[in-house]
């Protein structure tokens, strides 16, 4: 009957079911009918089934045990219970043990059989021997007590907080919705043509003059466009076009004299380009693919700073996806093809950046074709890439053939790396997930531009012996910069070091993507309970706060072969770490007044830590950078970049208004002409230091939009007048844009300007 219990005891102690054994035969009454055991010692509820209807507890009289020597301890014979057994009680209160019986009636024979199985005092009436009535003294001391403030609901004035989310809330107008559906919402689908909507007036330049079209180099590439390429392209629009309109598109269609100058302007435009990724030296017209070319003059259409060349390029792009979409199910090998993804390249980057959510919203879609394609080729890993490189005895053919494979290798490693940094501004620019991971890129990076740009085979092999290069081992990739970014400052010169920086730092975006979708899951509303999260979130945070330190001194060292971009990059990475600019669009009424007062609470508690100032810091540093560059070095994704900055700088001045009052309300708080000027896009000092640890200082921005007279001392605006913070920047930092002309940056400054209407309603 009681073989398993002793079983178990023998894994525990096999001395003690021995000593066991003996007492439990003698304390066990067993009653002479036929039994079985139901449950085990694990189970409370043991009992003794019969021939019976009724069930009756297993009578056990457990014996009295020495903890310390396991023996049995016999019971004083004297020690006679004075209470009635447990089996007696058990069977007067045999509804306690049906199990028909309803369940409040057996809790209720519990407590009642309390006394009667021998307890002291009832273990559910603890405490029932204490008088809770108060007497005089007593009254007297709770009278001498402070009062404690009131905490009704009706009388209590607003907080401050709910109050400036409401006001926050009403001064959302229409204006910054709209605006925000313009610039960075999502595209409404509507039901029409949008190829016919193209062909009615975008594919005819009209009157205007070749040199809108924009500037090129003559020395950079003397191949001209012919007549039949011509001909190839409008046959392509042709094929997709409506019959109604044949007529219309081929005698509006431009002259092979504008698409030449357009073609000549890309690529004079692209080889610029820190991620250039066409070879231009083996690029030939008659052997380049259509789709190529088409995707060529497209680009530096919507490039141009004239609105009826890029409604032409835009028009072109329409027509080319179209067209590679029928072309790769046709022949599925394309998609393997080195010249079909880089013009699947360009129009993802047409689309992109052409400020319309139909194309923007399409290319975001399609972006998925290009880097699974890539995938599925290999092109990713480290083993798809030979490493080729010249020997001195190397001559005629063999040297040929070397160059051509190199070539070919390099596009792709040079193609797979933009769009890897394209993806991860596409990010940026959506809020959304990039399609590759830093972890995927074992591929080697890109060598020296002048190995890339040399002009034959001869050239190539001469530029190379020139660097008296001793490479050994495996080359360096992304993952390698980021498990150890100190090697970006010992890079060998073989590799194109601004390329490998820029492609570095956008992998750090990924990882800082990656964090703040953490941030978003795990200590949504404030909640903050799990410590081994927050732990881990904060190393998280220190390591990646330690790789852009690395990075910045490393360009510190060696500010001779990095990208230009790359100051504005570090610090536009800086300002996301610190800062989550989601929350930000929704407190700013991206969603609306409603999702607003949602998103305050959790971005009013971050305005009062030291990392919004540290964010609100690098936003500065990110206008101060903007203002460097040069107008023709200034691309959309830069504006993109300017709105995010003066997004984040102006949510804490409006924010950071909450707090203030809150401080008043409390003390009276050092006057602004106490508290010295803190000017966040100027050079670092210790007032910058000491606002951003203690939050002393009064935060400015520079206003320089008055012309510079002799003598004139600049003048600083308090981020807190949220309403001319945006004037600032209009008028400081998107104004170097106008010459773009661009539907993007004309969207986002009607955002900057909706935003500084609304916070002068709040204000």
């Amino acid at each position: 009957m009681y073989a398993r219990p002793l079983e178990r005891l023998k894994r525990v102690n096999p001395v003690l079911p021995r000593r066991l054994s003996a007492t439990m035969r003698n304390a066990v009454d067993v009653a002479p009918r036929r039994i079985s055991l139901v449950g085990d010692l694990d189970d409370p509820s043991v009992y003794v089934s019969s021939a019976s209807s009724d069930l009756q507890p297993l009578q056990v009289m457990t014996p009295c045990l020495d903890v310390t020597g396991l023996s049995e301890m016999p019971r004083s014979p004297r020690a006679e219970p004075r209470t009635p057994s447990v089996t007696q009680t058990w069977k007067n209160r045999s509804s306690y043990v049906d199990p028909n019986g309803p369940w409040d009636d057996a809790f209720n024979g519990i407590i009642g059989s309390s006394r009667e199985f021998g307890f002291a005092s009832n273990m559910f009436d603890l405490g029932n021997d204490i008088n809770f009535v108060l007497t005089d003294p007593d009254i007297d001391f709770l009278a001498s007590l402070p009062k404690l403030p009131s905490y009704d609901r009706v009388n209590t004035p607003p907080s401050p907080s709910a109050s400036l989310a409401s006001r926050l809330g009403q001064a959302t107008s229409d204006a910054v919705v709209e605006a925000f559906k313009q610039s960075a919402g999502r595209w409404d689908p509507e039901k029409h043509h949008y190829r016919a909507v193209a062909l009615e007036s975008s594919l005819s330049l009209g009157t205007t003059k070749i040199d809108g079209v924009g500037r090129f180099d003559p020395h950079i590439f003397n191949e001209d466009l012919s007549i039949n390429i011509r001909d190839q392209i409008l046959g392509v629009i042709a094929r997709s076009c409506e019959q109604d309109n044949l007529v219309h598109v081929i005698s509006a269609f431009p002259g092979v004299e504008v698409l030449d100058r357009l073609l000549k302007a890309f690529l004079t435009w692209h080889v610029a380009q820190t991620e250039s990724w066409i070879h231009l030296p083996t690029m030939s017209l008659k052997e380049a693919r259509i789709e190529l070319l088409m995707a060529c003059i497209a680009s530096a259409a919507a490039i141009s700073p004239s609105r009826p060349v890029q409604k032409f390029g835009l028009a072109i792009q329409e027509f080319l996806v179209f067209h590679l979409w029928q072309m790769s199910e046709k022949a599925n090998t394309l998609i393997r093809d080195l010249q079909f993804l880089q013009a699947f390249m360009l129009h993802l980057q047409i689309g992109t950046w052409s400020g319309i959510r139909r194309k923007m919203e399409m290319c975001s879609s399609f972006l998925g074709i290009l880097s699974n394609s890539l995938r599925g080729g290999d092109r990713y890993r480290y083993a798809s890439y030979t490493g080729l490189v010249p020997h001195p005895d190397d001559e005629g053919s063999v040297l040929e053939s070397k160059w051509k494979i190199w070539v070919r290798e390099e596009s792709f490693k040079r193609l797979v790396h933009c769009v890897y940094i394209y993806s991860s501004q596409e990010t940026l620019l959506t809020s959304g997930t990039p399609p590759i991971f830093y972890s995927e890129l074992s591929l080697p990076l890109p060598q020296a531009r002048r190995l890339w740009f040399a002009r034959s085979a001869t050239e190539w092999k001469t530029a190379f012996l020139d660097m008296q290069l001793d490479e050994r081992g495996r080359s360096p990739c992304i993952i390698d910069l980021l498990s150890d970014p100190t090697r970006m400052g010992s890079l060998s010169t073989l590799y194109d070091r601004g390329l490998a920086e820029v492609a570095f730092l956008y992998a750090c975006s990924s990882l800082i993507r990656r964090y703040r979708q953490d941030q978003t899951v795990f200590l949504s509303n404030g909640n903050a309970n799990n410590r081994e999260r927050v732990l881990s979130d904060e190393m998280q945070h220190r390591g990646i706060l330690q790789i852009l330190n690395d990075a910045r001194s490393n360009r510190e060292r060696d500010n001779e072969h990095t990208a230009p971009e790359s100051d504005l990059i570090l610090e536009v990475l800086f300002m996301h770490l610190f800062a989550s600019l989601d929350q930000m669009e929704l407190v700013a009424g991206k969603d609306g007044p409603e999702e607003a007062r949602l998103a305050y609470p959790s971005l009013h508690r971050w305005i009062q830590t030291s990392g919004a100032r540290q964010a609100v810091w690098h936003a500065g540093q990110v206008l101060n950078a903007l203002r460097k560059l040069p107008p023709e070095q200034l691309s959309n994704f830069c504006a993109v970049v300017a709105y995010h900055a003066s997004l984040c700088i102006w949510i804490y001045g409006v924010v950071s208004q909450d707090g203030n009052d809150s401080a008043s309300a409390k003390s009276t708080p050092p006057s602004s002409d106490q508290l010295p000027e803190v000017l966040i896009d100027g050079e670092e000092s210790i007032e910058t230091l000491r606002w951003i640890s203690q939050n002393r200082g009064v935060p400015v921005i520079t206003d320089d939009s008055e012309p510079h007279t002799a003598g004139r001392r600049l003048k600083n605006i308090p981020i807190t007048r949220s309403g001319e913070l945006t004037d600032v920047v209009l008028s400081t930092v998107m104004v170097k844009f106008s010459w773009k002309n661009s539907v993007l940056v004309e969207n986002i400054c009607r955002l900057l300007h909706a935003l500084g209407k609304t916070s002068k309603g709040v204000e």
